[in-house]
C-alpha cells in the first residue's frame, strides 16, 4: 500500500536543454513551467527535485535552481541527432533506486519518457505524465506501439487544453478517470494592471518565438491593412527566432521600419510592463497546446486576439475578453485589431473581464490547489 503522506517529488525534464541556446548556469535561473511547479510543490509543503538531460555533462551534477530547489542534470548516452530521441542511462537506474514518492514527467511524447515509464515499473512509484505539446499519434509505427503501452503504464496523464483530453482518450483508448485536464498558470502578482506603466496609444504587441506556426506571415499584412485605418499604429515584436532576420528585411522593404519594432527577447520579470503599455496582444498561431503568452497579458488587464486553435478556445472567451478569428485570415485579423483599438470602452472592459477571468481560473495559487489534490489522489 502506498504511502498517505506524501513527502518528495521527482520532477523529470527528459530532453537536454542546449536546443533552447540554455546552460547550467542559465537553467538554475530560469523561469519556466518546470521550476515553476517546483516552486508551487515547495509551496504545498513537498521537497521537489528537477532532473533534466544535458549535453554539456559527463556525469550527473547537482545543483541549486535560484527558487531552492534541487536541480540535477544527466548525460546523455544515447542520442539520434534528434530533438526527443535521448536516453540517459545514469537518470533511467536512478529512477528504479530512488525514494520519491512521485515522478511527474514533462512532455510524455518524447523517448525517454517511454523509458521512465518502463522502469517505473520496477520500483512501483505513481508516475505523472504530462503534456506541454506534440502529438504522438504522428510517431513512427513501432515508437506508436510502445507508446501506447507506456501511456497505460502511467498512473495520471495531465493535459493542458481540453482537446488533448479527449483525442487522448480516444486514440489511445485510455480510460476517462486516468486523464486530467489542467491548465498552466500565472504568477498574478508578477502579472498584473501596473498604475506606474503608461498606456502607449495604439500599439499592437507580439509575445513568441519568431519561428513558422506563429502566424507572423498573416499578422504583418494584417497589420498593414489596419494602419490604412489608423495612421499611428504601432507594432512590437517581442522574441527571437530563425524567420527574425527575413521578417526585418520585409519590414525594411515595406518601409515600415519605424513603426514594427522588433524588440528582442526580454526577461520575464520584465514582460509585465510590455503588456501594460500595450493597447492589445495577438497570437495568431496555428496551433499551440497553452499559450502562456494569452494569460499573461490577460492578467495584465490587456485583451487578447488569437486563431481558433486547440489552447486559445480554453482561454478566451470570444468577445467577452478577447477576440478569435480563423487561421491564416488576414483580413479577419485586422478587422479584429482595428475593432479593439478604436473602440476603448470595448477594450477596457475585455481587459477587466480578462484579469479577472486570470485570477478566478489561470492563477498558480488555483492550479497548485488542484494540483495538489491530484497528488494526494495517488497516495491513497
Amino acid at each position: 500500500m502506498r504511502k498517505n503522506i506524501l513527502q518528495k517529488i521527482l520532477y523529470i525534464l527528459p530532453h537536454s536543454i542546449e536546443p533552447y541556446k540554455l546552460n547550467l548556469e542559465d537553467f538554475s535561473l530560469y523561469d519556466a513551467y518546470p521550476h515553476i511547479y517546483c516552486k508551487i510543490a515547495r509551496q504545498q509543503g513537498y521537497i521537489p527535485a528537477l532532473s533534466y538531460l544535458s549535453l554539456s555533462v559527463k556525469k550527473r551534477l547537482r545543483h541549486k535552481h535560484k527558487y531552492g530547489h534541487l536541480l540535477i542534470a544527466y548525460p546523455v548516452t544515447f542520442n539520434r541527432g534528434y530533438f526527443g530521441y535521448e536516453i540517459s542511462n545514469e537518470l533511467l537506474s536512478d529512477v528504479v533506486r530512488c525514494d520519491y514518492d512521485i515522478i511527474h514527467v514533462h512532455s510524455y511524447y518524447l523517448l525517454m519518457y517511454d523509458f521512465l515509464a518502463l522502469a517505473k515499473k520496477l520500483n512501483n512509484k505513481p508516475l505523472i505524465a504530462h503534456y506541454h505539446g506534440g502529438d504522438p499519434s504522428m510517431l513512427l509505427f513501432p515508437l506508436k506501439i510502445l507508446k501506447r503501452i507506456t501511456l497505460h503504464l502511467a498512473d495520471k496523464i495531465i493535459t493542458v487544453n481540453k482537446a488533448e483530453r479527449q483525442r487522448l482518450i480516444k486514440y489511445w483508448k485510455l480510460p476517462h478517470e486516468k486523464v486530467a485536464y489542467l491548465p498552466n498558470g500565472v504568477d498574478t502578482n508578477l502579472f498584473k494592471p501596473r498604475s506606474d506603466v503608461e498606456k502607449e496609444d495604439n500599439v499592437v504587441l507580439f509575445v513568441g518565438n519568431l519561428i513558422l506556426g506563429k502566424g507572423l506571415e498573416s499578422l504583418i499584412p494584417a497589420f498593414v491593412k489596419c494602419k490604412q485605418h489608423i495612421k499611428d499604429l504601432k507594432l512590437w515584436i517581442v522574441g527571437d527566432g530563425y524567420l527574425r532576420p527575413k521578417l526585418e528585411e520585409k519590414v525594411k522593404v515595406l518601409g515600415l521600419s519605424e513603426d514594427i519594432k522588433f524588440l528582442g527577447r526580454i526577461k520575464h520579470e520584465q514582460l509585465s510592463y510590455i503588456y501594460n503599455r500595450a493597447s492589445v496582444t495577438v497570437l495568431p498561431s496555428r496551433k499551440e497546446g497553452f499559450p502562456l503568452v494569452l494569460v499573461e497579458s490577460m492578467a495584465c488587464g490587456t485583451p487578447t486576439i488569437s486563431t481558433f486553435n486547440e489552447g486559445s478556445v480554453d482561454i478566451i472567451s470570444d468577445g467577452v475578453d478577447g477576440l478569435l478569428v480563423p487561421q491564416n485570415n488576414i483580413e479577419a485579423l485586422s478587422r479584429a485589431i482595428c475593432k479593439i483599438i478604436l473602440n476603448v470602452d470595448l477594450r477596457n472592459k475585455m481587459g477587466e473581464n480578462a484579469r479577472k477571468k486570470v485570477v478566478e481560473h489561470f492563477s498558480w495559487e488555483k492550479i497548485g490547489k488542484h494540483l495538489n489534490m491530484l497528488y494526494k489522489s495517488l497516495c491513497i
